[in-house]
C-alpha cells in the first residue's frame, strides 16, 4: 500500500513506469479512495445524526423556555388582575362610604333649610301679631 511508502518527484526525475505498476499504483490509489469515501460517509452520518441530535434536545429547550414563560405572564396576568379586582372594591368601598357621607350632608342641608324656612314663617306670624296688637291699642 502507499501509506508505507515514501514518494519523492521532482520535476527532475524521470522515471520510466510499467503499465503493471501503474495499474498497481492505480488499484492501491482507488482502494485508498474508496475507503476515504466509507470513512467520509461514516463520518457525515455521524455528524448528521449528532446534529438532530442537538436539533432536538434545542427544540426541548425551546419548549421548556416558551412553557417557562407562558406559566409567567399567566402568573403576572393573575397578579395584576387580582391587584386591580382588590383596587376595584376599595374604590366601590369609597364611593358607598361618599356615597352615604354625601347623602347625609344632603339631608342635614335639607333639614337646615327647613328648619329656616319654619322660623322665617314663625317670625312673619309674630310679625303680623305684634302688628295686629299695636293696631288694637
Amino acid at each position: 500500500m502507499l501509506k508505507n511508502k515514501k514518494v519523492r518527484i521532482t520535476k527532475r526525475s524521470r522515471t520510466t513506469v510499467s503499465s503493471e505498476e501503474f495499474g498497481k499504483f492505480r488499484k492501491e490509489f482507488k482502494s485508498d479512495i474508496d475507503r476515504l469515501e466509507t470513512k467520509i460517509d461514516f463520518v457525515e452520518k455521524r455528524l448528521d445524526a449528532k446534529i438532530n441530535n442537538l436539533d432536538i434536545k434545542i427544540d426541548s429547550v425551546e419548549k421548556r423556555l416558551d412553557a417557562k414563560i407562558d406559566f409567567s405572564t399567566q402568573s403576572m396576568k393573575d397578579y395584576t388582575n387580582s391587584k386591580f379586582n382588590q383596587m376595584q372594591h376599595n374604590f366601590d368601598k369609597l364611593n358607598n362610604k361618599l356615597d352615604v357621607a354625601v347623602k347625609g350632608i344632603v339631608e342635614m342641608l335639607e333639614r337646615s333649610i327647613g328648619y329656616q324656612s319654619k322660623n322665617e314663617m314663625r317670625l312673619d306670624d309674630h310679625e303680623n301679631r305684634i302688628t295686629l296688637l299695636e293696631s288694637n291699642n
